[in-house]
């Protein structure tokens, strides 16, 4: 007997503030401060245009790490498997043998 279940139940996320997570909360509200305090800095000093642009790029990173998702990761998963398969050593199993011929016998024997 097969029971069957929604795929959407795996996809589920619980929302909390305009469709965003807690986590996400937790994430983004440092990089909304932070920018916020650098455009007053800047705008204070006469330079609100370049202020604008130094909150945007201040706050980048916080938005990729909490809201971006790739192959169902967030951006801080997919940051840090990028940064596991640069730096951890990839071991490879070099074995002799021709396995196309072997795994042949082995069907063949069954």
């Amino acid at each position: 007997m097969e029971i069957r279940m929604n795929c959407d139940i795996f996809a589920y996320r619980e929302e909390i503030f305009f469709g965003l997570s807690l986590k996400q909360i937790l994430i983004l509200l440092p990089g909304a401060m932070l920018s916020a305090l650098i455009y007053m800095l800047l705008s204070g000093a006469g330079l609100s245009g370049t202020g604008g642009w130094a909150a945007i790029l201040v706050s980048a990173p916080f938005v990729y790490f909490s809201v971006f998702r790739y192959q169902g990761m967030t951006g801080m998963e997919t940051f840090m498997t990028l940064i596991r398969y640069i730096y951890l050593p990839k071991t490879y199993v070099l074995r002799k043998g021709n396995f196309a011929i072997e795994m042949r016998e082995e069907t063949d024997a069954e």
